[in-house]
């Protein structure tokens, strides 16, 4: 019997040395990586686990496998702001941490705590690339206070973290647009164009600016380089359709309205239009 439990030992023991021989904190820690080698978020979790678990880690490298696995995200969203947190714990100035939770709180519409988060990583990276989101996340909940000046500012940072980036452009363009600022819009959709030349929504978005400032022309040449940028695609054809209307070219409107429903027959928007215009959708 002593010897049947004396071989057993030595078998676990050999499971446990050889488990110990295989595992490669380093090849853990690029698993453990978002968007790393790992084949699954799953795979990659448990990499993480193993780090947090190993006891072997402490502070910074600690604190990025927390890091990490709350961006993994597979659990719940109060499992990820705890791994973050301890991230934060760990290592205070982890602006990818805050940022992390910033996100998660506002999932669950926690926008205090969102704002706080976002704002203390701006603090500590103002000009990270990565921080792209965070001045967003923080111009969303701006907007939702109606703290168009903040969110104006928060766009104005943006554009310095990633300046081939369109949409700070964008978003700050639609706040102009908002309280009849046309000169303003104008600068920024056109800098959105010169940030993303191919982009047809960047066209199709001055167009419509330059029907509401009443310049036609210049309406309907960026329509037309939209639609020509993505034939296949409706919103494109609306666009230079509300031009023509506008021109008065209504048999040209009414065939790019109906292009436009070839593509979503179900745009309530459109059928109103042409109904406006005397012809039935149905």
């Amino acid at each position: 019997m002593i010897s049947k439990i004396v071989a057993l030992f030595i078998v676990l023991a050999g499971i446990i040395f050889t488990s110990a021989a295989l595992a490669d904190p380093e090849k853990d820690f690029e698993n453990c990586k978002y968007g790393g080698p790992a084949p699954s978020a799953k795979a990659a979790v448990a990499a993480c686990t193993r780090i947090i678990n190993g006891g072997k880690e402490g502070g910074e490298r600690l604190s990025l496998a927390y890091t990490n696995r709350c961006e993994h995200d597979i659990g719940t969203k109060d499992q990820a702001i705890a791994d973050c947190s301890r991230a934060i714990a760990l290592n205070p100035r982890s602006a990818r941490a805050y940022q992390l939770r910033g996100d998660k709180y506002l999932n669950k519409e926690l926008l205090d705590r969102a704002l706080a988060d976002f704002t203390k990583s701006a603090e500590l990276d103002p000009l990270s690339k990565e921080n792209g989101f965070v001045y967003y996340g923080l111009y969303y909940i701006h907007m939702k206070r109606g703290l168009y000046d903040a969110a104006l500012a928060d766009m104005a940072m943006w554009a310095k973290t990633d300046p081939k980036d369109e949409d700070p452009y964008r978003f700050s363009a639609q706040i102009h647009e908002k309280f009849k600022r046309y000169d303003l819009a104008l600068k920024d959709r056109t800098k959105a164009i010169e940030v993303m030349p191919d982009s047809p929504h960047v066209y199709a978005d001055r167009a419509d600016l330059y029907r509401k400032m009443d310049r036609l022309s210049d309406a309907l040449q960026d329509a037309e380089k939209a639609v020509k940028l993505r034939p296949d695609n409706g919103l494109f054809y609306e666009c230079r359709a509300n031009v023509l209307v506008a021109l008065g070219r209504r048999e040209e409107a009414i065939a790019d309205y109906r292009k436009a429903l070839s593509f979503d027959n179900s745009n309530r928007g459109i059928k109103e239009r042409l109904e406006k215009l005397g012809i039935s959708a149905n």
